[in-house]
């Protein structure tokens, strides 16, 4: 700032620049000559004769791009597994010991036979498998550990004990011998494993019971999981095919293909291959890598790594190796964000739900395997993936994507690697009621269900309610329900569309197939009705008065599966306030009329 003193005859001009100050200079000057030009060229000499210190250098505001990149170091060093840690030793020390354990042990003989239950055709029963046990063919490190791409908290080694050569023939891949024989081994390697002083659990290989695998843990605080594979040859692979049944009744009858069945044999084939595939593409490309684990940490915090239908830590990674191949961005520092991007783009695309894609770098197939399916040359690696968990995905994904836009707030980045919970319109609770022997023979009885063939009874009864529950809410749902398996039952989950509370739901007309297929399926509930164009449609009319709902309310609808008999399924509907969640005893709804007097309603027949 300047300071004159006008009144006096010498004046002193102080220059402040950016916080530090000149030499003063008195000049003199008659009281009324001192003017705004004479201040000026005092301020000119004194920036003339003195060196003026540079202004700081103000930093350089990020842009999202920046931003982005930085959140994703951010997340990257509090997800990524830190493979150099203390515990990471203990779990290699702990593999080392297992492999020589298992190679080492001697021969046992058979001990009792495991018991494999599926859905098979009328007439067949359930194989029980026994076998001896002899060494493995080999034992070797398999997953994630190899690549790096492990999550903190679910990062642990994988072993694959390949079986002995002898012990699985051609004929063992029908009916479900080999999966039998299967858990038979495995229980065998548990017992050599216990014996050697090991903590073994039995748990489902990716939330599939049909093929078990062992969490193993020892006292010093290692812990690895041992899964099966084995060398299925050329001929097994054809037999393997989409087109092919493997479960079929011994008159030869029920040929329909069992691709679901025959995917599941296959996984165990592939480990190897694809083991040496992905360490391939992560040697080369680190972003690879990084990518990898942010698209798994995000999955994990959209609670999707944890479902029966949904995807896994493998197919995360594939995904990621199947986008690398595109082209890469010119600047390298931010190719491991862009391939994460390339990968919800993939995943929001959901390509693989419409049409067969095929795995960059690998040979076309020469099948057809049902949708979604990433297929490598004979195996569909999206094979466990459902079609409602493909559109959720691709819901998931969209609004990734929104989060990553160079105009996206400050922070959205950070927030996709939040935790949240499900969100679900509507709940659809089936309690599993019957014994696995009832329902395994009851869900395969009908010629129209060669879908579930070779299925356990879960993912059977899941599928079953998924489509019951999907054809009753027909032009309401925003995507296909979705199915979780919640010890002894079986959890739907759907969302609602804005057309979720039209009063009338219209079938075809009542001399077609379609309105005879419509009738048949909601009973007495259907009726025939002329509407305003002239059409006679079979219709079926809700409520008159819609379920009023507050903030805080939900809708808990109960199905009750019964077996093949007399009695009809049944679903009762409670709508529960915030206070019942919490322990109190909802309060069941009942509809009142306009007058205020209750009318009864009957139960809805699913």
């Amino acid at each position: 700032w300047l300071c004159a003193e006008r009144l006096a005859v010498q004046y002193t001009v102080q220059i402040t620049y950016l916080g530090a100050s000149l030499p003063s200079y008195r000049c003199s000057h008659n009281a009324h000559s001192c003017t705004h030009k004479s201040l000026s060229i005092a301020l000119q000499r004194a920036a003339c004769a003195a060196q003026m210190p540079r202004p700081a250098k103000r930093p350089r505001p990020q842009d999202a791009r920046e931003q982005q990149r930085d959140a994703a170091a951010s997340v990257l060093e509090r997800s990524a597994y830190n493979y150099g840690s203390g515990r990471a030793a203990k779990v290699e020390a702990c593999a080392r010991a297992v492999r020589a354990a298992l190679l080492e042990a001697p021969l046992r003989p058979a001990g009792a036979p495991a018991k494999l239950m599926l859905c098979a055709p009328k007439g067949l029963k359930n194989e029980h498998a026994a076998c001896a046990f002899a060494a493995p063919a080999k034992v070797s490190v398999v997953g994630s550990w190899l690549l790096r791409t492990g999550l903190k908290r679910q990062a642990e080694m994988d072993l694959a004990v390949e079986l002995p050569d002898a012990l699985i023939t051609i004929k063992d891949l029908a009916n479900g011998r080999y999966l039998a024989k299967r858990c038979a081994y495995l229980e065998q390697c548990a017992e050599v494993l216990r014996e050697a002083g090991y903590q073994v659990t039995k748990v489902a290989f990716q939330r599939d019971a049909r093929r078990p695998i062992l969490e193993v843990s020892d006292d010093e605080g290692g812990a690895v999981k041992v899964m099966v594979a084995w060398q299925a040859p050329a001929k097994a692979r054809l037999l393997l095919a989409p087109s092919r049944n493997n479960v079929r009744a011994a008159d030869g009858s029920c040929v329909q293909p069992t691709p679901a069945y025959n995917a599941a044999l296959l996984g165990d084939a592939a480990l190897d291959r694809h083991l040496q595939l992905l360490h391939g593409a992560c040697s080369a490309d680190a972003a690879v890598v990084d990518a990898s684990v942010l698209l798994k940490a995000w999955l994990r915090a959209e609670d999707q790594l944890s479902r029966d239908d949904g995807p896994g830590g493998f197919l995360a990674a594939m995904v990621a190796y199947h986008c690398a191949s595109s082209v890469r961005p010119p600047d390298h520092i931010d190719a491991a964000l862009s391939l994460f991007r390339d990968s919800l783009k993939f995943l929001a695309g959901n390509e693989w739900s419409s049409s067969q894609v095929t795995l960059r770098g690998a040979s076309s197939a020469d099948a057809a395997w049902p949708l979604p399916s990433l297929v490598d040359g004979d195996i569909n690696l999206a094979a466990s993936l459902s079609l409602a968990a493909a559109a959720e995905l691709s819901d998931c994904a969209t609004r990734a994507l929104e989060a990553i836009r160079r105009d996206a707030p400050p922070g959205a980045f950070s927030l996709l690697f939040t935790p949240r919970s499900r969100q679900y319109d509507l709940s659809v609770k089936v309690p599993l009621l019957g014994g696995d022997d009832a329902y395994a023979a009851s869900l395969a009885t009908d010629e129209d269900d060669a879908s579930i063939l070779g299925l356990t009874v879960a993912q059977a009864v899941g599928r079953r309610v998924c489509a019951t529950v999907e054809r009753a809410l027909a032009g309401r749902l925003r995507r296909p329900p979705r199915w979780d398996c919640d010890g002894d039952a079986i959890t739907i989950g759907a969302s609602l569309s804005t057309d979720a509370w039209r009063q009338v739901l219209k079938g075809g007309a009542p001399p077609t197939d379609e309105g005879r297929s419509f009738r048949a399926f909601w009973g007495d509930r259907c009726q025939a009705r002329r509407f305003k164009d002239g059409r006679v449609l079979e219709a079926v009319v809700r409520m008159l008065r819609p379920l009023g709902f507050a903030r805080g309310d939900g809708v808990f609808i109960r199905v009750h599966a019964h077996r093949s008999g007399s009695r009809p399924k049944t679903a009762s509907a409670t709508a529960g306030s915030a206070s019942s969640r919490r322990g109190a005893s909802p309060t069941p709804w009942r509809a009142t009329s306009p007058g205020g007097r209750r009318r009864s309603t009957a139960p809805l027949q699913v």
